[in-house]
């Protein structure tokens, strides 16, 4: 009886560790701690986007707006020169990273923005092995 009950809190256990594996947490900084710091005057952040083929429009739109609404209580306006669309290089993020890296800052961009799909690969990898920073190991 007590190997049944040992056996079943190992399942328990293993099946606990499986759904937490595709957990993420963030930490975010406090909305008024931010207003109490002085960042200098306000700044343009012009970021150039390629986005992924398999990115809609409309979820490319919904990232930009978020990283707009992020950099505001910085004193960071956030410009968007362009988009352009992008088929993703790789399946790892080092082929991922590494594209991006390898082209050409044009004017009038201060830095490079890769919006990156995911398809049915990544989420069975991020079931097996752990997701860090958008970043595969294993």
């Amino acid at each position: 009886m007590e190997l049944s009950c040992r056996i079943k809190r190992s399942w328990v256990l293993i099946a606990c560790l499986m759904f937490s594996a595709g957990c993420t947490t963030i930490g975010t900084a406090s909305l008024e701690d931010i207003k109490s710091h002085d960042f200098g005057g306000h700044e343009a952040l012009r970021i150039c986007i390629y986005k992924d083929t398999s990115v809609s429009d409309s979820q490319a739109e919904k990232m930009i707006a978020a990283m707009k609404e992020e950099f505001l209580p910085f004193g960071v306006e956030v410009e968007i020169p362009w988009v352009r669309d992008w088929k993703r290089p790789s399946f790892a993020s080092d082929g991922i990273v590494y594209d991006i890296a390898l082209r050409p800052l044009e004017s009038p961009c201060d830095r490079l923005f890769g919006m990156v799909g995911r398809d049915w690969g990544d989420f069975v990898w991020g079931m097996i092995l752990p997701l860090i920073s958008g970043r595969a190991y294993g």
